[in-house]
């Protein structure tokens, strides 16, 4: 991306423009963007937490305030290693420790082990999708339903073979 993107100025579910993301503070913002104006859903999926864009207060104060002034609010994670996570401490480890009703984290189940994308979903209409999770080049959309839809049933299907939300929450305990 050449210029900086005010990521304040897009409404969830209004602008349909794909912005580029390239970098980790790309991500964040475009993150912080999104979770601004979310109201039922959050669905991430990522290889180690991705430290770089979500460890970060900003996005765990965007995340309570999503909790405290969502519709049913609901965040579910799929991670491939948690241990870094509760090694290192986490912001959203941390959260999710406070707000258990709300955040469910689950480690990936053996048949997505080698899944190499990471995502995050938004009410089902917007998303950020990296199609390489080691890498920040990322596409990004407020307003996409197709696309979010599609990336949310792959999320349902991780979810659904995922091991159990108790293996995750010993880590986070």
């Amino acid at each position: 991306m050449n210029e900086q993107v005010d990521f304040s100025r897009f409404k969830l579910g209004e602008d349909d423009q794909v912005i580029a993301l390239a970098t980790s503070a790309e991500n964040r913002c475009a993150t912080l963007g999104m979770l601004a104006h979310a109201t039922r859903s959050i669905d991430i999926v990522s290889r180690d937490f991705d430290r770089a864009i979500l460890n970060d207060a900003q996005i765990e104060q965007a995340l309570r305030d999503f909790v405290r002034n969502g519709t049913r609010p609901s965040v579910r994670v799929l991670v491939h290693d948690l241990e870094q996570a509760v090694r290192h401490g986490h912001a959203l480890l941390e959260l999710a420790k406070r707000l258990t009703s709300f955040i469910s984290i689950r480690r990936l189940g053996e048949p997505h082990k080698t899944y190499n994308e990471a995502f995050t979903v938004i009410d089902a209409r917007a998303y950020i999708h990296r199609s390489h999770a080691a890498r920040f080049e990322a596409k990004a959309c407020f307003s996409d339903r197709k696309r979010a839809r599609d990336l949310t049933l792959a999320f349902d299907e991780m979810w659904q073979s995922s091991d159990s939300e108790a293996d995750a929450r010993a880590f986070i305990i």
